[in-house]
């Protein structure tokens, strides 16, 4: 397995964790700005 050197983000979005259906659940999109 290849190192993980310079990766500075990783999103997995599970659905039901930032969104449901098509609606960003409350908070997802500030989350994810920071």
């Amino acid at each position: 397995m290849g190192t993980l050197r310079g990766l500075k983000a990783v999103l997995i979005d599970i659905s039901g964790t930032l969104h449901v259906d098509d609606k960003a659940i409350s908070g997802a999109p500030e989350a994810l700005r920071r």
